[in-house]
């Protein structure tokens, strides 16, 4: 369970290098996430 935490893949800056590879990875996990996250709330059944 290493690397759950999001900072880890952040770059550290203005003293580190940019790597962008990282904050598109996390942007990314962040929209399926969230997709399915809205559709697991439409298919909710509260009858």
């Amino acid at each position: 369970m290493q690397d759950v935490s999001p900072f880890p893949h952040v770059p550290r800056l203005p003293g580190g290098d940019y790597a962008s590879a990282p904050l598109l990875g996390l942007a990314a996990t962040t929209a399926v996430l969230l997709v399915a996250g809205f559709a697991g709330f439409r298919r909710r059944d509260l009858g």
